[in-house]
């Protein structure tokens, strides 16, 4: 994953999602997807959108962007449960 520094998001206008799987438990993430129209992604074509994570219980925690590709990966792993039980 390459560092970005230049990235620059309005957090404002971002509208976050918490799993549904999540309820009130400790362990909780949020997650949005961005485009171009919500921050200064660039002008390449893949980056005109990233997934955004950031922990729920701490709105101004940072957050970690990712590419759509990157994210499907990681979805599929957690499925696959490569990073051991969940419950």
């Amino acid at each position: 994953m390459r560092e970005r520094s230049d990235l620059v998001v309005d957090v404002t206008r971002i509208e976050w999602r918490k799993s549904s799987r999540s309820g009130d438990g400790p362990n909780c993430v949020e997650v949005a997807r961005v485009d171009n129209g919500q921050a200064n992604l660039g002008r390449s074509r893949q980056a005109r959108r990233l997934v955004m994570v950031r922990d729920s219980k701490i709105s101004s925690s940072p957050i970690l962007a990712v590419s759509p590709p990157e994210w499907g990966i990681f979805l599929d792993g957690v499925k696959r449960g490569w990073f051991g039980d969940q419950a």
